[in-house]
């Protein structure tokens, strides 16, 4: 809601709203998840003092927005639709509970305090919802607390909830109406889950980057094998050929050729995965909900680095193995 425009008319927009049967419900509030907040406050239980204050952070609201993003209430109740209620109410999430000392069981009712002009502000539990991620896993989640709105603060941000499958439809309709109703106001918008997904452009970016040079490396890594295999079974032509009239089979001259270049591999896959996983560790360190790394992965790596390498030079290999060995020893 960029404009006063906008939240003068947020009830006649959500009343048309309302009426269209492809949109669940309607909400305004002072931020969403997403992106990281803007707005906290140090609270602290009834029992304890400013030293035992908590860190929180909070979202104003309209009475409805709970329901809209589709928080899970496990205990109390939601924010009154009374536009005169629960002006000092507010809902916490499991944690906001936990870090005040409070017990989700019996904390409805109770009331926690903060520092506003060096006056003590109170606010009353009314109801506690499980806890959510409000911003990407790169953090843990945080306290958090909504309320509504103090006086002289207005919303920033219309939601709609849109009935699954009916996306494309509703939008239309959504964007009709907010240009009938702001017709001065440019509709500007977008969903839930792409506001999560930009928390992780550098991630994909730098994987784009990264499947880029590793085809590259293996490219080149396999040229460079290419040459030294042809180079190799040129050199050994002759030993081959005295192999074979002594009655080596292909297989096993195949598998004497093959074993050199394989060791060099073998020994890159030594060296590479524990850079690896340190390297690896070290990513994942940047995100609070993480897998961990399984030396799985390396085996799996290294058997598929293993094929590339037999693959690239098995062509030269073989081609010397089954070579006619007069030809090769016609000189001798």
């Amino acid at each position: 809601m960029r404009s006063t425009t906008a939240v003068d008319n947020y009830n006649a927009f959500k009343n048309e709203m309302l009426k269209n049967p492809k949109v669940a419900s309607v909400s305004a509030g002072s931020t969403y998840p997403g992106f990281d907040l803007v707005q906290d406050m140090f609270i602290y239980a009834e029992d304890k003092s400013l030293d035992d204050k908590v860190e929180i952070h909070y979202a104003q609201a309209n009475e409805d927005y709970i329901k809209t993003l589709g928080y899970t209430l496990i205990k109390g109740r939601l924010l009154s639709t009374n536009p005169e209620a629960d002006l000092d109410g507010v809902v916490l999430n499991e944690t906001a509970i936990k870090q005040l000392g409070y017990d989700a069981n019996n904390a409805i009712g109770k009331k926690v305090h903060y520092e506003f002009d060096n006056q003590q502000q109170s606010l009353q539990i009314v109801g506690v919802i499980k806890d959510f991620h409000s911003r990407s896993f790169h953090k843990s989640i945080l306290p958090y607390a909504i309320r509504k709105f103090d006086k002289g603060n207005q919303p920033n941000y219309f939601i709609v909830n849109i009935k699954e499958g009916q996306f494309d439809n509703a939008l239309s309709s959504v964007k009709g109406v907010w240009e009938k109703i702001n017709p001065e106001v440019p509709f500007q918008y977008s969903f839930l889950d792409q506001d999560f997904q930009r928390n992780y452009e550098r991630e994909q970016r730098m994987s784009n980057v990264i499947m880029c040079f590793t085809f590259i490396a293996i490219f080149i890594a396999c040229l460079g094998l290419l040459g030294l295999a042809s180079f190799t079974t040129e050199q050994r032509k002759k030993e081959v050929g005295i192999r074979r009239v002594l009655g080596a089979s292909v297989l096993g001259i195949t598998t004497l050729l093959s074993k050199d270049f394989l060791k060099l591999v073998v020994i890159a896959i030594l060296f590479a995965s524990p850079i690896s996983y340190y390297l690896g560790s070290r990513w994942l360190e940047g995100f609070a909900y993480h897998i961990n790394i399984s030396w799985g992965l390396f085996v799996i790596a290294g058997g598929v680095a293993l094929g590339i390498a037999f693959a690239t030079v098995s062509f030269q290999v073989i081609k010397a193995a089954v070579s006619n060995p007069v030809k090769s020893l016609r000189t001798e």
